[in-house]
Parts: structure tokens; sequence; C-alpha cells
């Protein structure tokens, strides 16, 4: 599969990025997807790093100073991927794996000034839908959407004095701009965009797709869940 990446933010200082170790990036892929997938895609991600002459470095205990090698094989770099996964302790997800990582120059480690202010991308297929935001202690962010409107990847903790990532769709043409904080603008926020793809796959669910859609969004977001659960009653009810 064919995979691509956008450029969502900067890294930045802990009071601009939700409150975490400064400089660091935040990476969530959907357990949905295969370990295989997951690596194939941090591949990209690295390979991306790597063409700004960069390095992807691990932080968390268990796996900090560890860089992901591209030369390494594949089985290696999958049990890397496993290994950071479970080192990410302090915000363990049921419904993510999460890798915390730096991206300074090659040559230099994660404590080296060119980890300030180093890119932060979102990976994924041709075709799929990319958006942003800002805030929830996530500092502004990007996410990747499924076709059937799920977020299956994130990163995120970039600075929030940049400007949001305006959205988009990968190897393909641009999406109307997202992400508006100051509510003078017409144009629809990142929710409000998947707000939309989930409305318009929910008329195609049966009702065990939309029930177990429900029990995800209730242990993600019970907020959510509410209001996605009326629209998924009234795309049943009203076919």
């Amino acid at each position: 599969m064919s995979y691509s990446t956008f450029e969502v933010g900067r890294t930045g200082p802990s009071d601009r990025i939700g409150g975490s170790s400064e400089y660091h990036i935040d990476t969530k892929f959907s357990n949905t997807l295969s370990w295989e997938d997951i690596r194939d895609r941090f591949d990209v991600l690295a390979g991306k790093y790597k063409k700004g002459g960069r390095n992807i470095e691990f932080s968390n205990a268990g796996v900090a100073d560890l860089v992901y090698d591209l030369n390494a094989t594949p089985e290696e770099r999958l049990a890397l991927l496993q290994k950071a996964a479970a080192a990410h302790n302090h915000s363990q997800s049921s419904n993510f794996h999460s890798f915390d990582y730096y991206a300074p120059t090659i040559g230099n480690n994660r404590f080296h000034k060119s980890a300030e202010g180093a890119p932060i991308y979102i990976v994924g297929s041709k075709g799929r839908k990319a958006g942003g935001g800002t805030g929830g202690n996530y500092g502004n962010y990007g996410y990747v959407l499924d076709e059937n409107g799920n977020v299956v990847s994130k990163s995120g903790h970039g600075d929030n004095s940049g400007s949001v990532f305006g959205g988009g769709t990968f190897e393909g043409p641009s999406l109307p701009a997202v992400g508006d904080t100051d509510g003078t603008s017409s144009t629809p926020k990142p929710a409000q965009v998947e707000a939309v793809t989930r409305a318009k796959a929910y008329k195609d669910m049966s009702k065990a797709e939309m029930n177990a859609a429900y029990d995800k969004l209730r242990t993600e977001d019970p907020a959510k869940a509410r209001i996605e659960g009326m629209k998924m009653h009234k795309a049943f009810f009203g076919k």
C-alpha cells in the first residue's frame, strides 16, 4: 500500500504543547491496524525524517536512546515498535498504540537543540482524509481517517503558537481548511468534518456494526457517544 505524509506542526516548549515534556512528539496508531501496517507507516515516517536529515529517537524507559533504524530487518523494526508502545505506560489506551519520540538531526541525540522546532507528521494511504485541531493537552495535532471516518492515527504535541493544520487528502486535492479556533470563520472545524463523515457511514451500517461502533465510542469519549448514538438511531430508523 502506498503512503504519504502531511506536516501538521512543530515541536515546542512544554507550556505550548499541552504541558508534557518539551519538544517531544506523540504519534498514535489505532489497534485496528495490524502491527505490519503500523510498521509500514512508521517506515514512511522515518523515511520522511531521514530525507530532512533527522532521526526518530524514542524516549520512554525501556526504549530511551533507541533510534528507529530503517536498515534493521522488518522483524527488528516491528519488535522495536511493540517495545516502544509497551513502554508508553503513562497514558495507555485500549484503542491506540502510542509512541513518544524526538526528531533531532542525524548525528545528535534528543537532548540536542535540533530537536526544538522539529516537524511533526502524520502518515496515511492514498485517498484518505486528514484533519487537524488544537487543545486537549495535545497541543496542535493532526489525525488520519479511514474509509468509514474512524481515526486510525494521529500525531500531536505541536507548538500552539503556530497555525493549526488545515487538513487534506493524501496524494489528492486539498480539502477546505479546518481548525478555525476563533469562531469567526465559516470554515468547518475538524470535529465537524469528522461528524459529517461518520453520519454518511452510519446509513450503510447494520445494527450490529452500529452497536460495535457505539461501544467503542463509549470507551473513547462518553460525551461524543451520546451525540453519535442519536445520529446512529436516526440513521437506522430513517432507513
